[in-house]
């Protein structure tokens, strides 16, 4: 007796175990759907743009539909493993910020997914914007495009380009942010003031080299402008010494970092990048010669072909993609040389 009842007890726990999922009223939306990227209110600079969600156990993916200011996208995507995917450029009605300190263009991306159990919709309304600095279409017969700050220049032949598409182009810092200032504000800024330029020749021009006048400024205080050549050769003989292998090896320069888009396009032939320079900008120990260009964002590569012009202080290199351009340089460690990284 007392066995019976222990198997009718064990098949009543059965039979409940095996009823709770029926029991259950529904899913919570994050079951359903997620949007994975963008994020809400993210601020990008480059495009194509990644449109990424997730689906949940509750979802049933062959209902979702996706709607970029009021436009139907939903067949840009494509099935991955557990949700969907698209790119999306300006083409597709993608709203850019062009040179703008404060952006103003909203994407309002709309996304919608039925759920399994009855009225278990789910929608989700994601804001986010795009910033560039520099935009312009140009097709098969090519074209310029130019850094509103005047730094860099592309120089697109023709017919590197298959057909008419959007080109952007932005100051960026090391993470990947827009780095604000350097629009069109900067330029006037400069315009406004020509006695600035100038000033900075005598400095660049000295009969000394670059490394000894920055050791110079920190361990030797400044001699009058009109010494005699016996005091400055003993001043020199002062500040040689002074310079070691460890303080060239910490000089550092602010990145200069321009994003290209569209990312990783393909090209048909190579394109011309032109960046000017500042001489008072690089570190002790480097020298103009010792410039060059870095293409690329996760795997960045040294651009071969270099051209330094010294007289208009620019450096030009040509690529096959748009990605991250980088001006980098040579570093002289002791008496080698060595690359710094970007």
């Amino acid at each position: 007796m007392i066995i019976e009842n222990r198997k009718i007890f064990i098949a009543f726990l059965m039979s409940v175990v095996l009823c709770l999922p029926w029991a259950r009223t529904g899913y919570t939306s994050e079951e359903i759907f997620t949007v994975v990227s963008p994020t809400h209110f993210a601020r990008l600079n480059t495009f194509p743009v990644r449109l990424a969600v997730e689906f949940g156990p509750g979802a049933r993916p062959a209902t979702f539909m996706a709607m970029l200011n009021g436009v139907d996208i939903t067949g840009k995507f494509i099935e991955t493993e557990n949700g969907m995917r698209a790119l999306i450029n300006p083409e597709d009605g993608l709203r850019i910020d062009v040179n703008k300190p404060v952006p103003q263009n909203e994407n309002i991306l709309r996304t919608s997914v039925q759920g399994l159990q009855p009225e278990q919709d789910v929608e989700n309304e994601t804001v986010f914007f795009v910033e560039v600095d520099s935009l312009m279409v140009v097709g098969p017969e090519g074209g310029k495009l130019q850094s509103p700050d005047g730094r860099l220049l592309l120089d697109i032949p023709p017919h590197t380009l298959p057909a008419s598409t959007t080109i952007a182009l932005t100051r960026v810092d090391g993470s990947g942010r827009r780095v604000h200032g350097s629009g069109q504000a900067e330029l006037e800024a400069e315009e406004a003031e020509p006695a600035a330029e100038p000033q900075a020749v005598p400095e660049i021009e000295p009969a000394v080299s670059l490394e000894e006048t920055a050791t110079g400024e920190i361990t030797v205080e400044p001699e009058p402008e009109e010494a005699e050549p016996a005091a400055e050769l003993q001043a020199e003989a002062e500040i040689e010494p002074a310079v070691s292998v460890e303080e060239t090896e910490t000089a550092e320069i602010s990145e200069v970092i321009y994003q290209l888009a569209p990312d990783n396009i393909s090209l048909d032939r190579p394109f011309t990048m032109t960046m000017k320079y500042d001489p008072a900008d690089l570190p002790p120990g480097v020298e103009e010669k010792d410039l060059f260009l870095v293409s690329g964002k996760e795997f960045p590569e040294k651009l071969k072909n270099v051209f330094i012009d010294e007289s208009a202080q620019t450096v030009r290199a040509a690529d096959m993609s748009f990605s991250w351009v980088i001006l980098s340089y040579y570093m002289k460690i002791g008496k080698k040389a060595a690359d710094i990284p970007p």
